[in-house]
């Protein structure tokens, strides 16, 4: 029976001997403080409580009675309450032995009190992990949850604050979400610029190869012109000069040209060059020899590397060639030329010119 209090609440004569805090310091008193399970008071108030008590004995040690405090857990709960920590957290008081004293919601419920969470994986984890920080799943609501705990000094009592992975990590998960975002858009525009700066690369290099090409080429005939002529014959008489070989070269100009321009019209005549050229181009076998356009209906051969019966080979090669080569007139009839073929060959000396060469040919 209760015999005295602080609390006026109390009723006097309420008996407690089946309370645990009573049993527990009456049969087996602890070394410390007991806290009970919580329980319903009572008094009048009849709310939900926890008892802290502490075992009186006599001179001869035996039992005499207990202390006791008892807290209300709507006390409790109104401290829990005081803490922030997103929509999903827990915080939990319990007892050494796993006992479920609060455990306080950020939505406001108290769930599992006085449940015996002793064998749980969380509790196990709570009392033997040295780090007092770990993440596992809540039983409570299958959540990932990082909890941080830790002993209440001199008392049996654990505190375990808990909050979801999800909630820690939602702020910077939002911001990596939007870095991710950003930088992937830079990537998808980097990527796009580097597809067009390529693009234009490729379109500016055909282009000047394009333009180097037109430099180069005659524009009616597609054999090299005047300019490449001279710039390769020149390049072939240095080296020819540097390794003391010869070089041959061929002056072939189209017969009685302006008469048949003046009988057959100006675009017979295109379509005469035309066929002259490709006729000249199709009997050269070796890449070092080039056909070029000199000027009007005159052509120019190039042979590097050529003695005098293999400038004579071709340029009877050329002429008989060219005097099979067929054109259609403006009435269907199919008109032929010839080629009259100059042939020149030198070792150039060192007071002698490209220019003593096209003189000897033409």
């Amino acid at each position: 029976e209760i015999r005295g209090s602080t609390s006026s609440e109390l009723l006097p004569m309420i008996n407690v001997a089946d309370r645990d805090y009573f049993i527990v310091q009456r049969d087996r008193p602890p070394k410390t403080l007991f806290i009970s399970r919580p329980f319903i008071s009572r008094d009048a108030d009849k709310a939900p409580s926890v008892a802290v008590s502490l075992r009186r004995s006599r001179p001869d040690g035996s039992f005499d009675g207990i202390v006791m405090g008892i807290m209300k857990l709507s006390y409790l709960q109104e401290l829990l309450s005081a803490t922030h920590l997103g929509p999903n957290g827990q915080v939990a008081l319990l007892r050494s032995d796993g006992v479920v004293l609060l455990r306080n919601r950020a939505d406001g419920r108290n769930i599992d009190i006085g449940v015996d969470r002793s064998n749980s994986p969380i509790f196990r984890a709570l009392m033997n992990d040295n780090s007092e920080t770990f993440d596992s799943v809540s039983p409570t609501d299958g959540q990932v949850r990082r909890y941080i705990h830790g002993m209440v000094p001199g008392m049996p009592l654990v505190v375990s604050v808990s909050q979801s992975v999800h909630d820690i990590y939602a702020e910077w998960n939002r911001r990596t979400t939007g870095m991710v975002a950003i930088t992937t858009l830079s990537c998808l525009g980097i990527i796009a610029l580097t597809v067009l700066f390529r693009r234009e690369l490729l379109r500016r290099a055909r282009a000047e190869a394009e333009l180097c090409r037109l430099a180069t080429v005659d524009a009616l005939t597609g054999i090299a012109n005047r300019r490449q002529f001279d710039l390769y014959l020149e390049r072939e008489w240095r080296r020819a000069q540097r390794t003391q070989s010869t070089l041959g070269l061929l002056m072939v100009d189209a017969d009685r040209f302006k008469a048949f321009n003046d009988k057959h019209g100006h675009w017979v005549g295109d379509e005469l060059l035309i066929a002259i050229a490709g006729t000249m181009a199709g009997c050269l076998n070796r890449p070092g020899d080039l056909a070029a356009r000199y000027g009007g209906e005159e052509f120019a051969v190039v042979l590097p590397e050529t003695d005098a019966d293999g400038v004579a080979e071709i340029a009877e090669r050329i002429r008989a060639a060219v005097e099979v080569t067929v054109v259609n007139g403006p009435d269907e009839r199919r008109l032929r030329t010839t080629v009259s073929i100059g042939a020149a060959l030198l070792a150039p000396g060192m007071d002698d010119t490209p220019a003593d060469l096209i003189r000897a040919a033409d």
